[in-house]
């Protein structure tokens, strides 16, 4: 939906205490009547029909994952279940069994079975309850819009505006929602990553050798990357995953629409979905899977992070995710629009906060007029608009590029070494996307280091500056210049700290 950044349905407040569902979007300035009217036609929809039976499979598969994870995790530690039990019971004051329906997993699978495997009596696509719980009738709904900026008479839209646009939905007759062809994956075909085609040899370990300090290993993968793992207890049904490429990070731009453009890649990915997937079909191949995978540039790396349920399935999947954001980008006009728009909203909205304008001349004395130490700004996103969708996923694409310059980290509910071993051989290898141009090979690679930003005292000639601000109370502000063979070791850092902390708890 065009007009929509980000939509959300929360049910957290659907308890004994507060019984309401709550449907938000995050859109753009100057789309906010759209929003509303695609919101309350979306919701009268389903409020109608119900959901798909393609629907029903994929909430079906959500919960059940969810049910999984939340069952290992609480046959694990069950200390904090009880407490939390034990002082509903007690505030409550019902003499009601221990275990709330939030707490009690059995309770939530039976409700899943009975919903999803039906019968005589089966709401089919939920009408029933959607038509029950999202009813557009008198005193039943209420609906409300936050504007950034001042008060003003000059809005864009009223109250009334929004009250009649979801009237005006209550007794319209609307025809049953359909997917697109597209969006969702072909039910005939099984989902893939990748193709055959282009699925790489698997990859080797070369070499491996112990951890020093806590158990664990690291190997060395026959493409010049790496994998540090070690397997963990704490959380029976977590694996945490970190990728880092040293290099490449916003220190290497000078230009601001090259640096925003990089800080701007996680977003973009989520927009307009990996690889052959499209942002829905990736949704839904991810559908009975506990993964969550992203990129990130910053300052002097590039990263992937993410987290992934404690079974092999997931652990596949989420390595698979992982080397799939060395696919070649391939981002839309639509979804950068909203990129740059939704960022230069979000860049005024913070232009009219005071703490911006205190930090922003701060950082001009402490660290130098180098772009790298500043925030971004509107003139960036000018910038930015320029570069165009084609510039981002060209930068993107050269971003991420060869993953045999990434370090892996792994750390969680491993499973036993072979088989994670297996995983790391076959999931890792880079996939084949450029036959004519293939990434090096590891004895040919050549690992450079970042370029360095050093921060630059620019206090000038008359170390004392007043200028009017926007904050409500006015503050005065010293900085030190302190020479980096100063704080060289680290007894002279936790000095600096020590100092610092002092003047911070002397009485005026």
């Amino acid at each position: 939906i065009s007009v929509l950044l980000f939509v959300s349905a929360a049910d957290e407040q659907l308890s004994q205490k507060y019984r309401s569902l709550v449907v938000s979007a995050s859109v753009l300035k100057g789309n906010i009547y759209a929003a509303g009217k695609v919101l309350a036609e979306t919701i009268a929809s389903l409020a109608q029909h119900g959901l798909t039976d393609r629907e029903m499979e994929l909430v079906a598969k959500v919960q059940e994952t969810a049910l999984d994870s939340v069952w290992a995790e609480r046959h694990h530690v069950e200390t904090e279940d009880v407490m939390s039990a034990a002082e509903e019971h007690i505030l409550s004051g019902m003499q009601a069994p221990l275990a709330s329906d939030c707490l009690d997993v059995r309770v939530q699978r039976e409700a899943l079975r009975l919903l999803r495997d039906g019968g005589p009596l089966a709401d089919k696509g939920l009408r029933r309850a959607a038509s029950g719980i999202l009813h557009l009738g008198d005193g039943q709904w209420s609906i409300e819009a936050e504007i950034a900026g001042a008060s003003s008479e000059d809005t864009e839209v009223n109250a009334d505006d929004l009250r009649e646009v979801v009237e005006s939905f209550e007794k319209m007759s609307l025809e049953p929602f359909t997917w697109k062809p597209g969006e969702l994956l072909d039910e005939q075909s099984q989902p893939s990553f990748l193709a055959e085609k282009d699925v790489a040899p698997r990859l080797l370990v070369t070499d491996e050798s112990e951890l020093e300090h806590f158990p664990g290993k690291h190997w060395v993968l026959s493409n010049g990357s790496t994998v540090t793992w070690a397997q963990t207890d704490f959380e029976p049904d977590e694996i945490v995953i970190h990728g880092l490429a040293v290099g490449g990070g916003l220190s290497e731009f000078d230009c601001p629409a090259r640096r925003a453009a990089a800080s701007c890649v996680s977003i973009m990915r989520r927009l307009d979905g990996l690889g052959q997937m499209t942002k829905s079909q990736l949704a839904e191949y991810l559908a009975d899977k506990n993964v969550s995978i992203s990129p990130s540039v910053q300052g002097y790396t590039r990263t992937i992070s993410g987290r992934c349920g404690g079974t092999v399935k997931d652990l596949e999947t989420a390595l698979r995710l992982a080397i799939m954001q060395f696919a070649p980008a391939k981002f839309t006009a639509e979804s950068f629009a909203k990129v740059v728009d939704s960022a230069r909203q979000r860049i005024a909205n913070r232009e009219r906060e005071p703490d911006y304008h205190f930090a922003r001349r701060t950082a001009e004395i402490t660290c130098g007029d180098d772009p790298f130490f500043r925030e971004l700004n509107s003139d960036d996103m000018d910038r930015l608009a320029e570069f165009g969708a084609g510039g981002m996923s060209s930068m993107c694409s050269a971003l991420f590029a060869d993953p045999g310059e990434w370090s892996w980290v792994v750390v969680g509910a491993l499973p036993e070494e072979s088989i994670f071993k297996e995983l790391a051989e076959r999931c890792l290898a880079p996939p084949c996307f450029d036959k004519e141009n293939p990434a090096p090979d590891a004895a040919s690679k050549v690992r450079k280091l970042p370029q360095s930003r050093v921060p630059k005292f620019s206090a000038s000639t008359i170390p004392a500056h007043v200028y009017h601000g926007m904050a409500e109370s006015a503050r005065v502000c010293i900085c030190f210049n302190i020479e980096p063979s100063f704080i060289a070791k680290a007894a002279d850092r936790l000095a600096a700290h020590w100092a610092a902390d002092v003047l911070e708890s002397r009485p005026p």
